[in-house]
């Protein structure tokens, strides 16, 4: 899939109908990231955050494809002028009441000492950096809902110009320890 085009920049508040499904555990959207008092001319097809006053930085998102991770690969293509854009940036939101006693969502990474999850934020926020700069380290996840558990993995990778992600399933023994141990 590649995102669609739009007509001009829009300056607006981040809505849920912005961000693709990963299945029913949560919703996940891409963007750039550029200093303040930087960034593009011309954004034609993305979506500028609204940041509040005093922020280090001026975001441009992509507008949803309408995908669901779990079945499809997305592919981002960066109009021109984002191509100085200092990071990508991975914007995760829970989805539905993950605090509850029959669901869980738990992400890690090989290289760290311990989970990580929503807490009481309903984001988090990941930088991407260019393949050539440093490559993101694969996102590991623990999604339970009810009794199913399953174990996938987020491969995201800006190169060429494109950023792409890739949701694979992964077994139990390919996860970062800490992630099997979770409670």
């Amino acid at each position: 899939m590649r995102a669609k085009g739009g007509s001009d920049m829009a300056s607006v508040e981040v809505s849920t109908d912005d961000f693709e499904k990963v299945g029913d555990f949560f919703w996940l959207r891409v963007g750039m990231i550029f200093r303040n008092g930087e960034g593009p001319q011309n954004a034609q097809g993305m979506i500028r955050h609204r940041s509040p006053a005093g922020a280090k930085w001026n975001k441009f998102y992509f507008p949803s494809m309408g995908a669901d991770l779990l079945n499809d690969r997305v592919d981002y293509s960066p109009p021109r002028s984002m191509e100085k854009a200092e990071f990508g940036e991975l914007v995760l939101k829970r989805r539905g009441n993950w605090n509850s006693t029959n669901q869980e969502i738990v992400f890690g990474r090989f290289g760290e000492d311990k989970p990580f999850g929503f807490g009481d934020s309903s984001y988090v926020n990941l930088r991407i950096s260019r393949l050539e700069d440093r490559s993101f380290s694969s996102l590991y996840m623990r999604l339970r809902k009810d009794e199913e558990l399953l174990y996938r993995m987020l491969l995201v990778q800006w190169a060429n110009g494109n950023i792409a992600l890739s949701l694979y399933p992964v077994d139990e023994n390919e996860v970062p320890p800490f992630l099997k141990e979770v409670e």
